[in-house]
């Protein structure tokens, strides 16, 4: 049935050593406290800082025997010492600074004599002089790499020590020192670069900027100072005016970046640099001046009896069309310092179109329908057409007829460039504008009609602004699917894409239909993923009580299990798994369908003939219960098994009520080590150690607290829910210690020191180890039932009149199993006595 594994040693982390060994085996061999660990450790560290603060008081003007930083960092490394050993090496330093001084001193007078600049001992040093030079080229520029290496052997030659050559290292390396002529400034400005390459994605500075790669400190420091000052420029432009990649573009050409897009020339000198800033800053304020011209409403005009904008919305998309994405700060500047004189050009246009029509306000209304849905460059267009229709050089309806065209035409064009509308809807929608040279052109009121419908910003059919927008819906919707699993297949992502964009207006709109329902079958799987892993995370907790409902086998052997103490339980646990089967649509195989429905005829048969609860009828009842516990009493493997039952069941009352305290935590360790950390809430020192402890300790050990009310080490009673036997050995082991927690158990205390494993070793809790032990008490019942009955047999043949009694009927059965159900409970109310 149970068993007690062999536990592994769980090592301490190597990175965070907070306890000795030797600490730990104090606790674990030589019962040594927390509370006596944390005193010696006290102890040591109070010696080892009398023992400094005595060295650092001998100082005096003439004599130092403690320089104050080692005095320091010694205390430094004396406060953050954690373990005994820690303490000790701290100790073992300080006791040799006298002799550590000694050996200084002879060192310094030896290290300041002078030596040829060719001298051996040099040779060393200059090698790792060089080594830096070479290792922080990227800090150094190549301009500079040679002077730096030539500068050690020119000192040298001004008079060599080692004590020299060892500090032109140490100012150098500005590791220890802020040298102004060594690398602490570099590197402080090469990482300022960086910085600046990184949020702009422009790679490596030293690789990607030939000016970064070619000078050092003093030529950088400038040229770093006017790539921040563009920076700020740049993050407060316009998001509506430039692309992320176009300031990318324009950040790498300031900060000298190779290979830039749009021929863009990076800079090569600070005052390069200059030029562009005031250039940026130029289009900046440009920029600001003259986006209000896009404003709604801000800028109109009034053409015969209506009021219209001086620049159209198609004109401000085409001018943000190809802005947006602009580098050259120079077209740029030259681009927006022309927005107002284009608002001006197109502004005359629509005046000199209502001058046209100023004797036919009809006509200009007509005219002024298409008018506003027109850019510039289509305006320009429009007015030398509708000239000729004023002045009747052509036909006007042939002409209006060239003009709607021409104007649905670019439109149409622009659509299928942003995928809004496929090729074949554009052949289409270019049929309403039929060629007027045809022998039966459409009418003109129709062609209007149409112009309009394409034009609307309404929602209907065939307006472009309609298939934009649901463009738009679609392409987020498809970043949607592929953030919900980023594992859908990208070939899938680009058959819908491709599916869309070649359809007309109606297909598209079953291709929605589809991606809307892939995407809520992606929202349901990962609502299901969600589930699982919410139901794996607590898999160890609590073990599912439905899993008879997706099992028959199980729910049969459950029913079984519940028939004799709880009958009305039996039949509604079958009951509900036919059920199940029926809303899952699942066919029951008829063996099993065969099984159920004998059980459930045999449970009615109990619950009719007895009831649901009481089954014993009284006649026999008082025989049975007789030979159920006379077996238990004498047969010593019945009686070993139901000892055995005793002790585990009480063990498992002690978890549940540690569990209860712990907010359901299942794991023994995670339980003890939060009652023993909270015990030292007080005392950071005895606090860290039985922190420390839990970090290092194996599996098989725990912190809890003695008679004397101190906080020691403990082993783990382990109990593995399997279906081996105790030995008569291991049951006396496991009463002893059961014996012992009485009292917790009485006060209903909880158990932080019992272990509950399932058969593979992984940690149960209380209701699954439960459910498991209730498994058990049914067989051993069984057992108990099967002997008792044949010490039951003649007594009952005896009583009942029969000469020869013969088998037991069902009810007697299942009367002598309650009966055992019964005395196994009640034994385990029973408290563990003393062996």
């Amino acid at each position: 049935m149970v068993k007690k594994p062999e536990v592994p040693f769980k090592s301490a982390d190597k990175n965070v050593p907070k306890m000795s060994q030797a600490e730990r085996n104090k606790m674990d061999k030589e019962n040594y406290s927390i509370e006596e660990i944390a005193e010696e450790r006290r102890d040591l560290r109070h010696k080892a800082d009398s023992r400094l603060n005595d060295y650092y008081k001998q100082n005096t003007r003439e004599n130092t025997v403690v320089e104050e930083s080692r005095y320091l960092e010694l205390q430094k490394q004396l406060k953050e010492s954690e373990t005994d050993e820690e303490i000790d090496k701290v100790l073992l330093e300080i006791d040799k600074i006298p002799a550590e001084n000694d050996k200084l001193k002879e060192q310094e007078v030896d290290e300041n004599k002078e030596i040829p600049a060719n001298h051996e001992r040099l040779k060393p040093l200059k090698q790792k002089w060089l080594k830096l030079c070479d290792d922080n080229l990227h800090l150094i520029g190549l301009n500079q790499q040679e002077s730096f290496k030539r500068f050690f052997d020119d000192q040298m030659e001004k008079g060599a020590t080692i004590k020299k050559a060892k500090t032109l290292i140490k100012d150098f390396e500005g590791v220890y020192s802020q040298h102004p002529d060594g690398l602490f400034p570099r590197r402080e400005v090469y990482a300022d670069f960086r910085k600046l390459f990184n949020e702009y994605h422009l790679g490596n500075p030293f690789k990607s900027s030939d000016y970064i790669k070619k000078e050092g400190l003093s030529e950088r420091r400038p040229f770093l100072e006017n790539a921040k000052e563009a920076d700020k420029i740049l993050r407060t432009t316009n998001d509506q005016l430039y692309t992320p990649e176009t300031r990318k573009q324009i950040m790498g050409q300031i900060l000298g970046v190779r290979g830039l897009k749009g021929g863009l020339s990076p800079c090569k000198s600070p005052s390069e640099q200059k030029d562009q800033i005031k250039l940026l800053e130029q289009v900046k304020d440009q920029e600001s001046q003259n986006f209000v011209l896009f404003n709604p409403g801000s800028n109109s005009i009034k053409i015969g009896n209506q009021t219209i904008e001086r620049m159209s919305k198609a004109t401000q998309d085409t001018i943000m069309a190809g802005y947006k994405g602009n580098t050259d700060l120079k077209m740029r500047l030259a681009a927006v310092q022309d927005w107002p004189k284009l608002m001006e050009k197109e502004a005359k246009l629509s005046e000199e179109l209502g001058e046209l029509y100023k004797d036919d306000s009809a006509g200009l209304e007509e005219a002024l329908t298409t008018w506003v849905k027109m850019d510039y460059f289509e305006k320009q267009k429009a007015i030398e057409k509708h000239k000729k229709m004023v002045k009747e050089e052509t036909d006007k309806d042939t002409t209006e007829r060239e003009m709607l065209r021409d104007t649905a035409f670019e439109k149409i064009d622009k659509a299928i460039d942003k995928e809004d509308i496929s090729k074949s809807t554009a052949i289409k929608y270019r049929a309403w504008f039929e060629d007027p040279t045809k022998k039966t052109p459409r009418e003109l009121v129709e062609l209007k009609k149409a112009f309009k419908t394409l034009t609307s910003t309404a929602e209907t059919k065939y307006s472009l602004k309609a298939f934009e927008i649901r463009h738009e819906a679609f392409d987020k919707k498809i970043d949607y699917l592929k953030d919900l699993n980023p594992e859908f297949p990208e070939a899938e992502i680009k058959d819908f894409e491709d599916r869309y964009h070649n359809a007309g207006w109606t297909p598209r709109e079953e291709i929605q239909k589809e991606l809307d329902e892939e995407v809520l079958k992606q929202e349901k799987e990962a609502d299901e993923i969600k589930k699982v892993e919410k139901q794996s995370a607590q898999a160890s907790k609590k073990e599912v009580d439905t899993e008879y409902l997706k099992d028959g086998d199980k729910a049969l052997e459950r029913a079984k299990n519940l028939m004799v103490k709880s009958p009305a339980e039996a039949m509604g646990i079958l009951t509900e798994f036919l059920k199940q089967q029926q809303r899952d649509k699942k066919e029951i195989p008829e063996l099993l369908r065969s099984k159920i429905t004998s059980l459930m005829r045999a449970i009615s048969h109990l619950i009719d003939a007895f009831g649901p609860g009481e089954l014993l009828e009284k006649d026999t009842g008082k025989e049975l219960e007789e030979s159920v516990t006379k077996i238990i009493q004498t047969d010593e493997y019945l009686k070993q098994r139901t000892e055995e039952h005793q002790v585990i069941s009480q063990n498992l009352e002690g978890v549940r009520q540690s569990e209860r305290h712990h907010q359901g935590q299942t794991d023994t360790r995670e339980r003890a080590e939060k009652e023993s950390v909270e015990f030292f809430e007080s005392d950071p020192e005895e606090r860290q150690i039985a922190q420390s402890y839990w970090e290092g300790t194996d599996d098989g050990h725990i912190l809890q607290e003695n008679d004397h009310g101190e906080v020691v080490s403990d082993e783990v009673t382990t109990i593995v829910m399997d279906d081996e036997d105790y030995t008569r050995e291991e049951l006396t082991d496991l009463r002893s210690e059961t014996y012992r927690k009485n009292e917790e158990l009485r006060n209903k205390q909880g158990l932080t020191d019992v272990e509950i494993l399932s058969k593979s070793g992984q940690t149960m809790s209380f209701d699954a180890a439960e459910a498991k032990n209730e498994q058990d008490k049914e067989s051993l019942a069984k057992e108990i039932q099967e002997a008792a009955a044949q010490d039951a047999a003649p007594k009952l043949g005896k009583l009942l009149g029969m000469d020869d009694f013969g088998a037991f009927e069902e009810h007697e059965r299942v009367a002598l199993h309650r009966a055992a159900i019964q005395k196994i409970e009640e034994q385990d109310k029973q408290r563990v006595e003393k062996t």
